[in-house]
């Protein structure tokens, strides 16, 4: 997470994919938060359900559910891309 952290505060990305549970108790809730301030459209791409509590945060996310197949990931970082789905 501090690393992701760290790249946010020089490079601002086009768009991100999180997984919410980084181990250990860890979760990408304030990765999340900082791509949020910058604008930056996002995914959730997890086991967990739509019903999680930092799925529920972030309303503008986008949510996927895992397993996904490679299709499906193109599919989702290419609406994250698109410049008329973002905010």
């Amino acid at each position: 997470m501090e690393s992701a952290l760290n790249v946010l505060k020089s490079t601002r990305p086009q768009a991100a994919i999180l997984d919410i549970n980084l181990g250990s108790g860890g979760t990408s809730e304030p990765i999340a938060e900082e791509l949020s301030l910058l604008g930056v459209p996002f995914a959730f791409l997890t086991a967990y359900n739509d019903d999680n509590p930092v799925v529920r945060k972030f309303p503008q996310a986008r949510y996927a559910s895992k397993p996904m197949s490679l299709y499906q990931l193109r599919q989702l970082l290419s609406d994250l891309t698109r410049k008329d789905a973002q905010h």
